[in-house]
């Protein structure tokens, strides 16, 4: 604490696992994916559609490394009954991305075992920054080559969709109540209204220094932060390591008004090195979730998030409150705040040229036109009948991919080795044109 304002505290705050005792229940029954990274992809494309990840219910994205394999793997996981809308949505993504069901946790985890943990979050005094969506499918290609580093890791990105519009309301109107009594130019503080009744005001001790510089940046990236949904989300990890590995994530902030910045690191990573903390039986192993008691790790594989409420209350009043000897310490959050257009910066899948990663050269199949009309291709079902040639159905009525005539204007390239059906695909095309024709 001391007399000023400062955009950033001096002290190094204490880890946010070690404050976070109340996390929101995950997936009941958690199912996992593995996404196998197409060699060719649209990004501006999967960038545009990431905002479609985000769901009321808890989902992760996740890094899994087992070095002694030489595996890495890009997982999906959620609750069971929502993989196949997860699926999907990250299909909309990357339409050529292939997936493999995978056991929810990878197969080297121990919940006895001794990890390095990590955790990210921001602590320089402004967890309402904008984020620099400029730099979306960077990031993962180079958190998927450091990890590789490492004896094994897990890296988890878990979200869920939370609106964080009433908090950020309230931080602008404590941003507007500050800035209106540093810059009212009638100030005295409590000290001088007791000591000296006859002391007439003066300026306040604080115009031009940080929060008088800063505040236009503040109020500026809270008032884009408020437009359209949020995404609350918690990056953690573990590693198995020799070495102490930085996973980089300092330089994804966009800060355009230089006086905001600080001279701490950005996105800082709390590291946990004491096995105790997290060994079942130690005082700081257990967190409460949905009322019940668990070891620490167990946030892993139940992919709990913390709960926003008590950290966000704690982070609103520190950060313009004074106590008796000056101002409070601003609170890290133990999550980021996002917009769904920030979703793709964490959020995507790295290059396919990144190694030991499963590429796949899958071609997206196109759309079924439903209003297309034409002849109906494909198996006829037993019993249905002889089928009819040269009538004519709608796709979305016959629940079939149709030809039409005016196709048979057109170049067709079938390929496929042998009995897949490209002779019988030119009897059928064959046998409706031979009833157009008699028609």
């Amino acid at each position: 604490m001391g007399r000023h304002w400062r955009l950033a505290s001096g002290r190094r705050p204490k880890g946010m696992l070690d404050r976070t005792t109340k996390f929101l229940p995950g997936p009941g029954e958690v199912s996992a994916c593995s996404v196998s990274v197409p060699v060719e992809m649209d990004k501006k494309e999967a960038a545009e559609a990431a905002g479609g990840l985000a769901s009321p219910g808890v989902r992760s994205y996740e890094v899994w490394w087992d070095g002694s394999e030489k595996q890495l793997q890009m997982v999906l996981a959620c609750g069971r009954a929502d993989m196949a809308g997860y699926r999907q949505a990250f299909r909309n993504m990357y339409p050529s991305a292939a997936f493999s069901d995978v056991g929810p946790a990878p197969s080297w985890f121990d919940p006895a075992g001794q990890y390095r943990v990590f955790d990210v979050g921001v602590y320089h005094g402004h967890y309402a920054t904008v984020f620099d969506k400029a730099r979306a499918h960077q990031i993962m290609s180079q958190i998927a080559s450091t990890v590789q580093l490492s004896k094994r890791a897990w890296i988890q990105f878990v979200f869920k969709s939370h609106s964080f519009n009433p908090f950020l309301r309230r931080h602008i109107a404590r941003l507007d109540g500050k800035v209106r009594e540093i810059r009212g130019g009638n100030y005295l503080s409590n000290t001088e209204i007791l000591m000296n009744p006859d002391k007439k005001p003066h300026d306040h001790p604080e115009a031009g220094r940080d929060f008088d510089n800063s505040y236009a940046g503040l109020q500026k990236h809270a008032i884009l932060k408020m437009q359209g949904s949020h995404v609350l989300m918690a990056v953690r990890g573990l590693m198995v390591s020799d070495d102490d590995i930085d996973l980089n994530f300092d330089e994804i902030e966009a800060l355009p008004v230089e006086s905001v910045r600080s001279g701490h690191e950005h996105l800082t990573k709390f590291r946990y090195r004491d096995a105790d903390r997290w060994r079942p039986g130690s005082k700081k192993s257990a967190i409460r979730a949905g009322g019940s008691k668990l070891n620490r790790l167990d946030m892993f594989p139940r992919r709990l998030p913390p709960d926003p409420g008590q950290h966000l209350e704690k982070a609103l009043s520190g950060y313009c409150g004074r106590g008796i000897f000056g101002y409070k310490d601003r609170r890290p959050l133990p999550f980021l705040m996002l917009t769904l257009p920030e979703m793709p910066l964490f959020v995507h899948l790295p290059s396919p040229s990144t190694p030991n990663l499963d590429t796949t050269r899958g071609v997206a199949m196109p759309a079924k036109p439903s209003e297309k009309e034409g002849g109906p291709l494909g198996a006829f079902r037993p019993g249905a009948g002889a089928p009819e040639w040269g009538i004519t159905v709608r796709s979305k009525d016959a629940d079939a991919v149709v030809v039409s005539p005016a196709d048979f204007a057109t170049h067709l390239y079938a390929v496929g080795g042998s009995g897949s059906g490209k002779t019988s695909l030119i009897r059928l095309l064959a046998k409706h044109l031979e009833a157009w024709n008699d028609s």
